[in-house]
């Protein structure tokens, strides 16, 4: 398995759909059904599965075992972003 990387940081609903946009992307708002995102806690050293309530999924994948994935959590006002490759 190749690298992985992992991103979150605060921005502001507009903001995030305005990223999205630039990037090529269509991020769809989840509805009544929670979703996980993997996120990596520097502190522990390990990954965590963040379960969102409320928000916006993103998923592309290249590979069975490659792929990028970018969450946005309304709750909070965070976004996540994992990536993947082989």
């Amino acid at each position: 398995m190749g690298p992985s990387f992992f991103f979150e940081f605060d921005i502001s609903q507009e903001g995030f759909l305005e990223w999205m946009q630039s990037e090529g992307r269509k991020a769809e708002i989840n509805g009544d059904e929670p979703f996980t995102i993997l996120r990596f806690l520097p502190n522990d050293d390990d990954l965590d599965v963040l379960k969102i309530q409320r928000g916006y999924y993103f998923e592309e994948m290249s590979e069975p075992d490659a792929g990028i994935h970018i969450a946005y959590d309304l709750d909070s006002g965070r976004a996540y972003w994992f990536s993947h490759t082989r």
